[in-house]
């Protein structure tokens, strides 16, 4: 499901139509700057029927017809809605949450947008108490210590890993 919520993702029309082409796009959150980018990462494009696809694969169908994705877990049926959390402080998220709502339509995943003030946005993050959430984070010159925002550990004490990404094999990564 996260590699077809990737490939339903428009980051090259955000940076055209949100930031006129003036940033560019990577593929990780390494610095292509940096000697641990990995060059050999290829970009995901947007691809409504690779996502669809991968979403079928995973159990989601529109089972009633009306338009949005379901699937049947533990006995009690699902819609593919979700809200997406975006901190009211910056007005270009508004925009690429838009943008990124009209994209997971035509796979049949409806987002709503929810605003909120920057406090409550990190706290619910902290607390994992979200569907989807847009955040960013700053890069620094200097070497990265990944631990912070993607080791498991992170995850398990409410740290700033809100995404819940991490596995022994990542966090062997970042220890090493």
């Amino acid at each position: 499901v996260r590699r077809a919520l990737a490939y339903l993702t428009p980051v090259d029309d955000i940076i055209k139509v949100v930031y006129k082409n003036k940033c560019g796009r990577t593929v990780s959150m390494v610095s292509p700057l940096k000697a641990e980018y990995n060059k050999d990462l290829a970009l995901i494009p947007v691809d409504v029927e690779k996502a669809k696809a991968l979403l079928a694969e995973s159990g989601w169908k529109d089972s009633d017809g009306d338009g949005i994705l379901d699937k049947v877990i533990d006995g009690k049926k699902w819609s593919m809605r979700a809200d997406i959390n975006i901190m009211n402080a910056v007005p270009d998220w508004k925009d690429i949450a838009n943008m990124v709502a009209e994209v997971y339509r035509k796979a049949g995943i409806e987002l709503t947008i929810q605003l909120m003030d920057p406090g409550v946005f990190v706290q619910k993050n902290k607390e994992h108490d979200f569907d989807l959430s847009m955040g960013s984070w700053g890069g620094v010159s200097s070497a990265d210590d990944f631990t912070s925002i993607w080791s498991s550990d992170s995850w398990k004490t409410k740290g700033n890993n809100f995404t819940g990404f991490g596995n022994a094999q990542s966090d062997a990564l970042i220890d090493s």
